[in-house]
């Protein structure tokens, strides 16, 4: 098994979902520069790619949107997510949300 070479930032930050079958929302549970891990109702498969949107407050109200993010694993309701493709303006808006979390612990947003 491949160690992840990224920390994970433990968060709860609300997100959409659009790709195959429908759009949709979820939870994302953790957050790295490479991937994340959501909580979702939406029957989702493996090897699926999706376009994901990071709802964060602080990010201006501008949600993050990464282009293509395909799923690594599923269980349950939860998911595993590798960025893939991100242009480069939302790769640095998502490494200065990482660089606030990795100072240390922020409010809860969202309920689990």
């Amino acid at each position: 098994m491949e160690r992840r070479r990224q920390k994970r930032h433990e968060v709860r930050y609300p997100v959409r979902l659009s790709g195959d079958p429908a759009p949709g929302e979820g939870l994302m549970l953790n957050l790295s520069t490479r991937g994340c891990a959501i909580r979702t109702a939406l029957d989702i498969e493996d090897g699926s790619y999706w376009t994901t949107l990071l709802i964060h407050p602080a990010l201006s109200m501008i949600p993050i949107k990464i282009e293509g993010a395909a799923v690594r694993w599923t269980q349950d309701h939860n998911l595993g997510l590798e960025f893939v493709r991100l242009d480069a303006g939302q790769r640095e808006r998502l490494l200065e949300l990482i660089a606030v979390l990795a100072m240390g612990p922020e409010p809860v947003l969202a309920n689990p």
